[in-house]
């Protein structure tokens, strides 16, 4: 048995990945977005260690090792997925589609471990040398294909959650999102990485050794996890509170900037500016002027052509411009003034300030100057 710094790092690492499941279980409030997240930790963890065992050589003396070596990996593609479909509760139940993704890893798992009683038993006889053999190679190439899917799926469907997310939130941190997003490239590099070491191992090589980058990058996956997640909190996303009044179809009813429902809306804003509240949402505006939130983001679509998001912003912004036309407002910063006029993130007040106007927030005071 020989112990060096790299299958140190991976036992170490893949132990702390192994307790940050159970945290993650536990800490996530939205309890299906936390359970696959957990999956998705434990499945890394599980997979460095055994790497990082098989690699100081232990598994030559004691074969029960080989029972360690379940399709971890596969289990970990899978719940990334959930995670990013759970983690806006548009879908809050496992469907039947959602548990047949489990299925490959179960059955692997089951030829794993079989084979893994064969290795253990030397009288074993069960399953010939070429069958195991091509088994490996499937049980791993399946593996493959599944971890790209995984990414590519979840990064597709990034734009809808966006998109939802505008139709409810006035504010949401976008970085949140950019986790999602980079979390997905990284799973599709570590399958394109994963498919170029397997067949270069296989086919030239035999070392091990060519994993040590599938042990770094799921390493990093895991400390990167940790650092978004329970320090800047970045993969957690606002969660969706039912409520009965929203399964009301409203998609046949027809809204015009003469509705009375529209009037009323801008009244409000005009009389008590609520959109200067960075935590407004669609279920406070709907509830300030009496109507099903469902309605009111029919209504803003239609009248508008606008989402809930871009609406909201539209207005801060031009509360914003009319703070830098008042002389008692030149000394403050324009953060602070944004953030006055309900932004609460600096780099989403410049984007859509820009959006909004055509430049920058400095380009314009040096305009109206």
């Amino acid at each position: 048995m020989t112990w060096n710094v790299a299958n140190i790092l991976m036992v170490f690492g893949a132990s702390q990945g192994i307790l940050l499941s159970f945290i993650v279980l536990l800490k996530n409030k939205n309890k299906l977005a936390g359970f696959s997240l957990a999956i998705m930790v434990f499945g890394i963890s599980m997979n460095i260690l055994y790497y990082g065992i098989v690699d100081t050589g232990i598994c030559k003396t004691h074969l029960f090792i080989a029972y360690l070596y379940l399709p971890w990996a596969m289990l970990a593609a899978v719940g990334f997925y959930l995670y990013v479909v759970f983690s806006t509760k548009n879908q809050d139940t496992l469907t039947l589609k959602n548990k047949l993704a489990f299925l490959p890893f179960v059955v692997f798992s089951i030829f794993h471990i079989t084979i893994g009683v064969c290795q253990y038993n030397y009288e074993c006889q069960l399953i010939p040398y070429k069958i195991s053999f091509i088994f490996y190679e499937i049980d791993e190439y399946s593996g493959i294909v599944i971890s790209f899917l995984s990414g590519f799926l979840s990064l597709r469907l990034l734009p809808k959650i966006e998109a939802s997310l505008q139709q409810r939130f006035s504010n949401y941190n976008k970085r949140q999102l950019i986790f999602h997003k980079q979390f997905s490239i990284l799973v599709m590099v570590f399958a394109v990485y994963w498919f170029l070491s397997y067949t270069y191992s296989e086919f030239f090589d035999g070392n091990i050794k060519v994993y040590y980058g599938l042990a770094l990058i799921s390493g990093v996956s895991l400390y990167w996890i940790t650092y978004a997640g329970f320090i800047r909190k970045e993969t957690i996303i606002p969660e969706f509170i039912p409520n009965e009044n929203d399964l009301i179809k409203s998609k046949t009813l027809s809204y015009s900037k003469e509705d009375p429902l529209f009037l009323s809306l801008i009244k409000l804003f005009e009389k008590e500016k609520p959109y200067t509240d960075p935590e407004l949402s669609l279920d406070k505006l709907a509830s300030m002027i009496n109507t099903n939130k469902s309605y009111l983001s029919s209504m803003i679509n239609q009248v508008t052509n606008k989402n809930f998001y871009h609406f909201i912003n539209e207005y801060r912004v031009k509360h914003l411009i009319q703070l830098f036309n008042e002389e008692k407002t030149s000394d403050f910063t324009i953060i602070s003034l944004a953030y006055e006029s309900g932004f609460n993130s600096k780099s989403t007040f410049q984007a859509v300030f820009k959006k909004e106007t055509g430049k920058t927030p400095s380009q314009f005071i040096d305009s109206i100057k």
